[in-house]
């Protein structure tokens, strides 16, 4: 984990030749050994504190952990530096959703339904999280599926929403919508990394 004690780690190991360096190496390590990976983030956000990219990969990093709190720092400080950055507001707009926070999940993600451009699947995507904070199962899963067919470029969150899908397709019938996407965001949090 990125965090000790709520300090960062840090070690004067790591130096990157700019930011593209930075991005190339630890995109490119072995995303297991997290202490590295962990220790080369802090060193590149330490080297490069106004890339909304390495933030993004903090937040990422630290949702993975299960530590939501510091994931929703890292990628709201990505969306400050970087307003336009779609996919770090999805992320925080579905790491809301995971909270039950319905209000911010609208807010955030107003902006992929309405700019034209946005990426196609998250615009969907989007639709989806907006149906599920709504308690609409069906839109939800019919947005997301859309989102599915038209992502190519990002499996790993195809796979979030495929399994997002499954969850929302209620196996008792007589469980409202409500409490299907209640327990959906719930399985999917504990389930699964991001």
């Amino acid at each position: 984990v990125c965090f000790t004690k709520g300090k960062l780690i840090w070690s004067e190991l790591y130096m990157f030749d700019n930011i593209q360096d930075a991005l190339n190496q630890l995109l490119s390590g072995d995303r297991h050994e997290c202490e590295v990976s962990c220790e080369q983030l802090i060193a590149a956000l330490k080297q490069f504190p106004h890339s909304a990219e390495l933030y993004f990969l903090l937040g990422s990093e630290q949702a993975e952990a299960g530590n939501k709190d510091d994931a929703k720092s890292a990628l709201g400080y990505a969306l400050v530096l970087k307003p336009d950055m779609h996919i770090a507001r999805f992320q925080l707009a579905f790491l809301h959703l995971l909270d039950g926070n319905f209000d911010a999940v609208k807010v955030l993600l107003e902006p992929l339904v309405i700019d034209v451009g946005a990426a196609d699947y998250l615009t969907y995507f989007a639709k989806g999280c907006i149906a599920a904070a709504e308690g609409d199962t069906e839109i939800c899963v019919r947005q997301l599926e859309a989102g599915i067919n038209h992502n190519r470029v990002n499996e790993a969150l195809n796979t979030n929403m495929k399994k997002l899908c499954t969850l929302l397709m209620p196996s008792d019938v007589s469980a409202s919508s409500e409490e299907a996407v209640e327990t959906a965001l719930f399985d999917i949090y504990t389930q699964q990394k991001h």
